[in-house]
C-alpha cells in the first residue's frame, strides 16, 4: 500500500491486518499465542482459545483458517509444531515481522495476484433482468421450502406429544374402568 505525501514523495503505510496482528501478539496470553524466544516468529499454542477468545477481539471473525489465509497473503510461512504436551501448535514467520520491530511492518505488503477477466460480461440489460427474475423465483422457492420444513417440524412435535400422552390415556382409562367396576360391586 503506498500513499502520497504532500510533496509528491511516496511512503508506505502499514496494513491494518499486520498492525492488529502485532498488537494482538503483544497483548495475548502467552499460553494461547506469542512470540518465539528469539522474536523471529510467533506461535499459536492453543488454537481453540485463539479462535474463541483472541481473534474476535481484533478481527470480525473467529476463524483460525481465515487468519492463516491472511498471513499467507502477506507472505508468512507456516510450520505445524508439537508442543511438549503433544498438542499441536502453529508457528508463523516472516523476515520483516519481528518482536520489537513494529516500525518495519510497513515494508510487508500484500501479494498481488492477477485476477482473470470474466469470460463473457453481460452484453445487455435483458440478461441481467433475466438473472434477477430467476433469483427472485429461487428466493420464493427457498421461502416455500423453509415454510414446508417448519410445517413438517411442527407435525413431528405434535405427533411426539400425542405418543407421549398415549400411555397416560390408556392408564387413566384402565383406572377409571376399575373404579367404575368397584363402585358397581
Amino acid at each position: 500500500m503506498a500513499s502520497s505525501t504532500g510533496d509528491g514523495r511516496h511512503s508506505l503505510t502499514t496494513p491494518v491486518f499486520l498492525l492488529k496482528t502485532y498488537e494482538m501478539l503483544e497483548r495475548c496470553p502467552t499460553h494461547v499465542a506469542g512470540w518465539t524466544d528469539d522474536g523471529e516468529a510467533f506461535v499459536v499454542r492453543s488454537k481453540t482459545e485463539f479462535e474463541t477468545k483472541v481473534l474476535p477481539v481484533y478481527f470480525k471473525h473467529r476463524n483460525f483458517h481465515s487468519f492463516v489465509r491472511q498471513l499467507n497473503i502477506y507472505g508468512f510461512k507456516k510450520a505445524r509444531l508439537e508442543s511438549s504436551d503433544m498438542s499441536p501448535s502453529w508457528e508463523f514467520q516472516h523476515p520483516k515481522f519481528r518482536r520489537g520491530a513494529k516500525r518495519g511492518l510497513n515494508q510487508i505488503q500484500r501479494r498481488t495476484t492477477t485476477t482473470p477477466e470474466p469470460e463473457a460480461p453481460f452484453e445487455n440489460s435483458h440478461e441481467v433482468a433475466a438473472l434477477r427474475l430467476k433469483l427472485t423465483h429461487l428466493r420464493e422457492h427457498l421461502a416455500n421450502l423453509n415454510a414446508n420444513i417448519e410445517r413438517v417440524a411442527l407435525l413431528v412435535v405434535r405427533k411426539r406429544k400425542r405418543e407421549l400422552q398415549l400411555p397416560t390415556d390408556v392408564v387413566m382409562t384402565s383406572f377409571l374402568d376399575q373404579v367404575d367396576w368397584n363402585l358397581e360391586a
